[in-house]
């Protein structure tokens, strides 16, 4: 593998999380549980292990002009909890506190702290795992290569380190961070949305989430509607439900690289999209987004440093391989937050269907505007499924 460089992307986190106040209160983080039965919890340890090393963006230290450095000191990203003599209200009691903690929580990676993961042996031999991860070391994407490859590691008893080489000694970064070197674009927010009014006050405020399930029938009937034009189609159906004459959203998008590519690198291309009248057709959308993917700007930010709303659609496919899902367990609970984003609106597919989640800071003002285009959304998109249009 070449030299490893943080994508425009990660700079901008990493510039983010130097300010003072940020809405939301925590650096862009993915949290994730798991629930599944007895492991053989040794062999899980030393294939934990075996995954870190594999990749160095989630074992390295963040300095602070931007360069990294492998993180040679103890580790600390496991930790096993044996609670199968409690009962069930005082083990759950035990889950939660975990939860609310641990996925809201800010890593310091300038010590190599960029991945966590968290076994709980509970009664009846079952178990919940729970993952979480700074997104400024890896996407999304990349914790799904992290954690399929875990699940095949575990199931293989494949201990053997991959380790990618670099090609020179030259640093991982090309760029440093000072901002007088990188370009950026100041967009202007010309459409308000009926919430946000208090989000710059906001700080140390938790998240909450409104999410949605579509089941495995209904979501194969959504990709015969609509192909390779899905993405396009529920982003139409959001900025139909939202009621606005205008709306300006932020897009993820996910970029495949050429094979051998280490895919816990950055892979997610971001872009700014206005939804109006102009395009107010899949077609006319999908061939926006086509070309805005080609373009090189790097708009990643608002004059006022808050992003109204964010679209984000996993459409690389099935979230967990079969090997994960049968040795180690099925997802049952994810947020992922990102800092002055008033709404994160995330899709994901996973094994058993589609699963739509609203995510938002809960101080936030106007939450039964947001509940409510929620509810229109789902109803939207049931309708596009029972209709064939």
């Amino acid at each position: 593998m070449g030299k490893i460089s943080l994508s425009e992307l990660q700079k901008s986190y990493l510039v983010g999380r130097k300010l003072k106040k940020n809405l939301g209160g925590v650096p862009c983080h993915a949290y994730f549980e798991f629930e599944g039965e007895e492991i053989d919890i040794n062999n899980f340890k030393r294939a934990w292990e075996v995954v870190k090393k594999d990749h160095i963006m989630i074992h390295s230290s963040f300095l602070e002009d931007g360069e990294i450095k492998r993180e040679e000191s103890i580790d600390k990203s496991l930790f096993v909890f044996n609670l199968s003599n409690l009962e069930e209200k005082e083990s759950q009691e035990i889950l939660l506190d975990c939860r609310e903690n641990i996925s809201h929580r800010a890593m310091d990676i300038t010590r190599g702290q960029a991945i966590g993961c968290e076994v709980f042996l509970l009664k009846g031999n079952k178990t919940r795992i729970c993952f979480d991860v700074d997104l400024a070391c890896t996407d999304v994407y990349g914790i799904q290569e992290i954690l399929n490859e875990l699940g095949s590691r575990l199931a293989n008893k494949d201990l053997k380190e991959r380790n990618y080489k670099l090609e020179s000694k030259e640093s991982f970064i090309q760029q440093t961070l000072k901002s007088k070197e990188r370009e950026e674009i100041l967009i202007k927010q010309e459409t308000k949305l009926p919430y946000g009014d208090n989000a710059q006050s906001l700080y140390n405020c938790q998240y909450a989430s409104l999410d949605y399930k579509f089941s495995k029938e209904e979501f194969e009937k959504l990709s015969v509607l609509y192909k390779d034009k899905l993405f396009a189609q529920m982003l139409k159906s959001l900025w139909d439900t939202s009621k606005q004459e205008n709306m300006l959203v932020n897009i993820p998008y996910f970029l495949k690289e050429k094979e051998g590519y280490d895919f816990v690198a950055d892979n997610t291309k971001v872009f700014w999209m206005k939804l109006n009248k102009a395009c107010a057709s899949t077609e006319a959308i999908d061939e926006i987004v086509k070309k805005r993917l080609l373009e090189e700007k790097k708009d990643y930010k608002l004059e006022n440093g808050l992003v109204p709303l964010v679209f984000s659609y996993n459409q690389n496919g099935i979230f967990l391989n079969d090997d994960f899902v049968n040795n180690i367990g099925k997802l049952t609970y994810m947020i992922s937050q990102t800092p002055n984003v008033c709404l994160d609106v995330q899709l994901f597919n996973m094994l058993d269907g589609l699963l739509v989640s609203f995510v938002y800071p809960k101080e936030i003002s106007g939450l039964e505007n947001i509940k409510t285009w929620f509810e229109d959304f789902i109803s939207k998109v049931k309708e596009l499924i029972n209709n064939g249009d």
